[in-house]
């Protein structure tokens, strides 16, 4: 599976990058 930079999967894999980010620290938290 090669990883090729592309327009619209960047920012995907940005935004899912942060969601799960916070999802962690919201489950340290609480």
């Amino acid at each position: 599976m090669h990883l090729r930079p592309h327009p619209i999967v960047g920012p995907i894999l940005l935004l899912v990058c942060a969601h799960s980010e916070v999802a962690v620290c919201l489950g340290r938290v609480s």
